[in-house]
């Protein structure tokens, strides 16, 4: 039960239940937690559209989003699409002013953001204390950055906030596919972010069509190799306890006395159970 107003109370008490809350989750506040910057000057209208709409499919909506470099009169159908919606601006020149939100995202037109992306990129932050992460997409020259926006603030009277961050050794270079960023022409990544830290990106799961030949083949293969490493491991085991086993070096020997004549067996049949419920 919640004992009382406070914040840090009803976050305790919510975390005590199970329930936890990362910084893309909880309530909003009056600075937001991100500030999305779209350069989008020689860029079709569609790779604009398409950049939104990842914005607008993201699992963090705590976001205002700047579209800057388009005329006042350009991209009339995206302007109206996007009317509605006072997270969205347009600029004409680039971005000015300090940066509100606690991070800035640079998402250049064209690049779309998977549906954790964000989080992902809060995580790596959060769990590296980088102050600037630049995310290098395929098929593309330009990157994705995600920073930290008091230093953007520091540097906005003058200076170059790249070169600052570089010389106190503040930045990370990511693969924009481990975070799920892609251009909008290729697909989605097909790999399901990690639970947890995000920023050691150390379990990517490859997600493989069953109705492929050849990955159906790969795997065959693999229950083919199994079954007959069971096969040799119950060989084996029958003439371990026959006493008739070949000669395989002292060590060998030593290990199978010590773990019994059925725990090859045991292991090989467990692996081949794995494999057929993948």
């Amino acid at each position: 039960m919640v004992r009382d107003n406070k914040a840090g109370t009803v976050t305790a008490d919510l975390a005590a239940i199970g329930i936890q809350l990362k910084a893309v989750h909880g309530p909003r506040t009056e600075s937001g937690l991100l500030s999305v910057v779209i350069p989008a000057g020689s860029a079709a209208e569609l790779d604009v559209a398409a950049t939104a709409a990842s914005l607008l499919a993201s699992a963090c909506q705590d976001f205002t989003a700047a579209i800057v470099g388009v005329p006042e009169t350009g991209m009339a159908g995206t302007r109206a699409w996007l009317g509605s919606d006072a997270r969205f601006s347009w600029q004409p020149g680039p971005r000015t002013g300090l940066h509100d939100a606690n991070y800035t995202l640079v998402l250049p037109a064209g690049t779309r953001l998977g549906t954790f992306s964000i989080e992902a990129l809060v995580d790596a932050a959060q769990a590296t204390g980088a102050q600037l992460i630049r995310a290098l997409v395929d098929g593309r020259t330009d990157s994705v950055e995600f920073w930290d926006s008091a230093v953007l603030n520091k540097t906005n009277t003058g200076g170059d906030p790249e070169k600052s961050v570089r010389a106190a050794g503040g930045e990370r270079w990511v693969s924009g596919s481990s975070v799920g960023v892609h251009d909008f022409r290729q697909p989605a990544p097909r790999l399901h972010l990690r639970k947890g830290a995000a920023g050691r990106h150390d379990l990517t799961v490859l997600v493989r069509d069953a109705t492929d030949a050849a990955v159906r083949a790969d795997y065959e293969e693999r229950i083919r190799q199994l079954e007959a490493k069971v096969a040799r491991a119950e060989a084996d085991s029958r003439r371990l306890e026959a006493g008739t086993s070949r000669q395989r070096g002292a060590a060998r020997l030593a290990a199978v006395a010590r773990r019994g004549p059925g725990y090859i067996t045991s292991r090989a049949k467990a692996m081949l159970g794995r494999a057929r419920n993948s």
